[in-house]
């Protein structure tokens, strides 16, 4: 995912019709990737148990309403926000000191707001005047946030674009499109960018034709960070590919992969940066969704929903099955991201 909150998780997908140079991404009957060998480095599970060695923030819907909190190891949550409006996709500034978030407003759209990592000073950085809003990223410059916002292209059309803002701008100001994301019928969702900002990957599919699907891309971006090019298809399964995470050393990328069209099942998967070596990192049944990696490249953060709610969990990425349940009781917790 990386969608909005927990009812919107992106999980209507339409199909990707255009071939922009795909790599390894073929399918098997069941919908899964395969090509799985990790051919371009081999890794594999790290000695100890798993721990949650850095603080993560995401929503939880516990209050009443979804608002922002952070977690520390076993420490008690902390709460971030506590308004009447549904906040989401909490995501750190490069240094860690702002947090990047949608707040859905009174007129039902989802805006861009950042605040400080203590939960103080929040402000609108950008009215979106759309009600979807996805997949935030920051510039490693730590002044440029990249999402995907709806636009409405025909009576009940609407498509996704990539764009991105200044911080440090007024409240409402024109989001530029990243050139080469950008097309009236098409969708470009879920932006992500490396940690040194060369590389930009996204979720993307075209048009309106059947079965809908959407596949996982990589392109180079442009210094100022206006530009994608050589951009590449990583993906081309049955079912749909979305939320991709870069690994922090740029080496690989964590994805949401559903496993057959409209089948309810989605799973994390993680891949090489090129798109081989593509492994099965969740196996539980129903929903895995918003994959985010660990400090040091080993293990995924995601949320789930085994368990009835969705839960946030952690899994290594490279080695066995061993599962830490990160968050508990009756409440969905969705949305995780690492600080870095």
């Amino acid at each position: 995912m990386k969608g909005a909150f927990h009812s919107m998780k992106g999980l209507a997908v339409l199909i990707l019709a255009v071939v922009l140079a795909p790599l390894s991404g073929c399918t098997t009957a069941t919908g899964s990737p395969t090509g799985t060998s990790v051919t371009e480095q081999q890794r594999s599970r790290p000695e100890g148990p798993l721990t949650l060695g850095r603080t993560i923030a995401y929503v939880s819907d516990e209050p009443g309403n979804y608002d922002i909190f952070v977690l520390t190891g076993s420490d008690e949550p902390v709460r971030l926000t506590e308004t009447e409006e549904d906040e989401s996709l909490p995501t750190w500034s490069p240094d860690g000191s702002k947090i990047a978030f949608g707040r859905r407003e009174s007129d039902n759209t989802i805006d861009l707001w950042v605040m400080n990592a203590d939960g103080g000073e929040q402000r609108r950085v950008y009215d979106s005047g759309s009600v979807y809003l996805d997949g935030i990223s920051w510039h490693p410059n730590g002044r440029l946030v990249y999402f995907s916002r709806g636009y409405f292209d025909g009576p009940g059309n609407m498509s996704q674009k990539i764009v991105v803002v200044s911080v440090g701008s007024i409240e409402t100001q024109d989001a530029p499109g990243v050139d080469g994301l950008w097309d009236r019928h098409f969708t470009y969702s879920h932006p992500a960018l490396t940690a040194e900002g060369g590389q930009i990957a996204f979720a993307h599919y075209e048009g309106y034709a059947m079965p809908f699907r959407r596949d996982i891309y990589v392109g180079d971006l442009s210094a100022d960070g206006m530009s994608a090019s050589h951009i590449v298809r990583l993906t081309e399964e049955q079912g749909g590919d979305w939320a991709p995470s870069w690994s922090p050393d740029g080496s690989a990328i964590a994805w949401t992969h559903e496993t057959g069209v409209n089948s309810g099942n989605h799973d994390i998967w993680v891949m090489n940066a090129d798109g081989s070596g593509k492994r099965q990192v969740s196996t539980e049944p129903g929903r895995e969704v918003d994959p985010v990696w660990s400090a040091d490249g080993q293990a995924i953060i995601y949320a789930g929903d085994a368990g009835g709610s969705y839960q946030l969990y952690m899994r290594h990425a490279w080695g066995d099955g061993e599962l830490l349940q990160l968050t508990h009781g009756g409440a969905n917790h969705v949305n995780p991201d690492r600080k870095p």
